[in-house]
């Protein structure tokens, strides 16, 4: 055998009545991984609706919003860190760096697209960063 058997796959050392329950275990799991399956929602855009959320839960989530003007950004970088550049230890701050890379337009879009399904203003948080 190329490879060998782990000893729990070998029939040989458990006693029949153990490895009936293994056996009927395993039939157990298969069958409630096979109704799982086959009680699943239809899936839209490889978006699945596994089950309703209860109105009590709150989830967060994370809208990242492509920044923009980033070859500007990478230009920063290399400037404020090259020695002998002009801009060498010259470093932007976060408010700089945020008006800088954050795409208003980009974030207005998803806000809008979050009020117009239900997300109320109070629920949005936006990032410094537009996120």
């Amino acid at each position: 055998q190329p490879f060998p058997q782990p000893p729990f796959f070998s029939y040989s050392q458990h006693k029949p009545k153990q490895t009936m329950k293994a056996v009927l275990a395993l039939c157990l799991v298969a069958a409630c991984l096979g109704a799982a399956v086959a009680s699943q929602k239809p899936c839209v855009d490889e978006w699945c609706l596994e089950a309703d959320v209860p109105d009590f839960v709150e989830l967060d989530v994370l809208f990242a919003v492509k920044q923009r003007n980033l070859e500007a950004l990478d230009d920063v970088f290399w400037a404020v860190s090259t020695p002998g550049s002009p801009k060498y230890g010259e470093f932007m701050t976060h408010e700089e760096l945020n008006e800088l890379v954050t795409d208003p337009e980009a974030s207005a879009t998803v806000q809008s697209w979050l009020r117009e399904n239900g997300v109320s203003e109070q629920q949005m948080k936006v990032s410094a960063g537009g996120e």
